[in-house]
Order: C-alpha cells, then structure tokens, then sequence
C-alpha cells in the first residue's frame, strides 16, 4: 500500500517537473525564435544620371576633332579618304556612339555616279549636325573621296593652335552673273594633313584674316593639291595661294587682277 502510493507520488513530481521545464523554455524563446519570417532580398539598380553619360556638346565636339581623339586628319572617326571604302565607312559609322540617323544612297542620279553616306550627330546645346562622306559609285572600290562632317564653328587661331600653320589659302571675290552683289570666299587648307576651313558670304568682305576670323565648315579629303582641288571645284584654281600669314585679305586676291 505505501509503495504504491510512493510510487504514484513519484510519477506526479516527475510530471510536474517536466512541465515546469517546458514552461521555462517557451518563456526564453523570443518570438522571432518562435516564428522566422522570411523577407526576400531586394537588388536596387543604380540610376544613372546625366554625369554617368554626358551628352555631346558644341564644344566637346570640337575639341575631339581638333585633338584628334579618334584619329588624325585626314582621318576622320576612323575614315579615311582614299583608303576607306563606302562599306567599311558604314561599319565604322554604325559603332560610332556619336553618329544617328545613319543611311547611304549609293543610287545615281542622271549622270551623276556619286554615292553618298549620311549622318546626324545630336548635340545637347544646338541643332543637329549633319555630315556626309561622298564615294564614286562607279570606281571599282568605292572608296571614300570627301568627307564633310559638320564641323562646328571655330576661330583660325584655335585652329593654328592645334593644327600648326596651315600652308595654303584660296581666297576669292566676284559678282554672280546678273546679280548686283559680290560674293567672297576664304578656304584655309593644311594640305598636308588633307583638310581645310571655309567661310564666305555677300559683301561686305572682311578686311584682314586674322587670329579671330571665324571658320564655319570643314571637308577631309586626300592630302594634295590636285585632290583638294579636285574635290572643291574652285571657280579660280589659280587663286590657291601659299600661306603668308596673318595680315590683309587682298594679299590673297592678287590673282583676280588677271583674267
């Protein structure tokens, strides 16, 4: 009688230990331990920004060309007149990041056998700047002969500041047939390095070629006399004249004293 009752004590306070040990257990476990919420990890891309990919300005573009950031004249962003061909110029164009609106036109038109490539490069600050490479549809290679990119405005001192001293200049003046104004015209030329800067207009013509005198386009050719004014078609080819340096426009217009 007493052993059993022992015995049953003995279960009771086994019993009640076990759940007093249970109870001490749950109240040390936090409720994160109790319950784990997973929370899926979120990958945020970077924004890129204006100062990640600057857009092309007026003057960035001029100073790639002028330093010759893709290649020296009479290279132009990897072409080059009279080495390059119309189709190695298009697979050029197309990796370029500056180019858009890429297309070539190699269909003649009448009698015309001149093929042309042309582009626009968008500028933050201005218009678009077009440009275009010509190729003769009817030479076996069709290579590359004029390039005229689009270039932008830029005074004659920059320009001996990064070119050197040009070394020809071909200067004109006339009045048009059955016109009652006079045009002038002023190419500065590195014929060396086979590329030159015009400008020109209506009267009133400029006085002095100077340091300030502004060039407003360009054209990239193969670097001689006879291609440049091949390429240029001057309406006197004996006004092409050395380089004399700064001073007065009439000193390069000698020539229009004979006919």
């Amino acid at each position: 009688m007493n052993r059993s009752f022992c015995l049953s004590n003995k279960i009771i306070f086994g019993v009640i230990i076990i759940s007093v040990l249970i109870i001490i257990l749950a109240a040390c476990l936090s409720p994160s331990d109790q319950l784990i919420e997973i929370t899926p990890e979120l990958t945020v891309s970077p924004v890129m920004t204006d100062d990640d990919n600057p857009r092309l300005t007026e003057e960035l573009l001029r100073e790639r060309w002028l330093n010759g950031e893709s290649c020296q004249p009479p290279c132009w962003e990897g072409i080059v007149p009279g080495k390059t061909t119309a189709t190695e110029a298009m697979s050029v164009l197309e990796k370029n990041d500056i180019i858009s609106s890429l297309s070539i036109d190699n269909e003649p038109v009448g009698i015309a056998q001149t093929g042309f490539i042309e582009w626009q490069i968008l500028l933050e600050d201005t218009r678009p700047y077009k440009g275009e490479a010509l190729f003769a549809l009817d030479s076996p290679n069709q290579l590359i002969y004029l390039i005229r990119p689009g270039f932008p405005n830029t005074e004659l001192g920059e320009l001996i500041q990064k070119l050197g001293e040009p070394s020809h200049v071909l200067a004109d003046y006339y009045q048009p047939p059955d016109a009652e104004y006079y045009i002038w015209e002023i190419n500065i030329i590195w014929m060396e390095k086979g590329i030159s800067f015009r400008t020109g207009g209506q009267e009133p013509t400029p006085l002095m070629i100077n340091e300030e005198l502004i060039l407003e386009s360009a054209i990239y050719f193969e670097p001689s006399v006879e291609k440049f004014l091949k390429v240029r078609n001057p309406r006197r080819p004996d006004g092409l004249s050395i380089w004399k340096g700064y001073g007065e426009v009439n000193q390069y217009l000698e020539h229009l004293e004979t006919k």
